[in-house]
């Protein structure tokens, strides 16, 4: 399956060449951007740098997928009206800790965590969880033991 790319191409220190560019991995894209570059260039190239950022299409805009989980959840919580603060207070997550994982710097936040955030925005857990870097192995694991968690509660009582 091909992943698309942002590409930025640098020739000569001259101004940069952005696109978005599609390939198996990295390694092909930065090779077949090079060889395409070199070709067409009727200038001689002493220089050719290829930056590459795996992006995916989200409401029509290409998001880095570095910043996908940042920006599910930050749209999410546009689009339901609340605030970071109210996100906050309904889910139990610290402020400081929501704001973290929309400016995407809380990369892998724990699964409760997510779970938490999920239920108040509605979103679908195990697509926040595949996008946040979590196996299907810790996935299934987190919830059936969330399951079991909820269910020990109920009966409890």
């Amino acid at each position: 399956m091909n992943k698309k790319y942002n590409a930025t191409i640098y020739i000569n220190n001259e101004k940069p060449i952005t696109m978005i560019v599609s390939g198996k991995d990295e390694t092909e894209v930065s090779k077949i951007l090079a060889g395409f570059f070199i070709k067409i260039n009727k200038k001689k190239i002493e220089k050719i740098q290829i930056k590459l950022e795996e992006v995916e299409f989200i409401n029509g805009n290409y998001v880095p997928i570095k910043n996908l989980l940042a920006t599910i959840i930050k749209e999410s919580r546009i689009k339901k009206g609340i605030s970071q603060r109210e996100l906050s207070r309904r889910s139990g997550v610290d402020n400081k800790t929501i704001a973290k994982i929309e400016l995407g710097e809380r990369k892998k936040p724990t699964i409760v965590t997510l779970l938490k955030i999920s239920v108040i925005l509605d979103l679908n857990i195990y697509e926040v969880l595949t996008v946040a870097g979590y196996s299907n192995e810790e996935i299934e694991n987190s919830l059936i033991h969330s399951k079991n968690n909820i269910l020990d509660n109920i009966f409890r009582d």
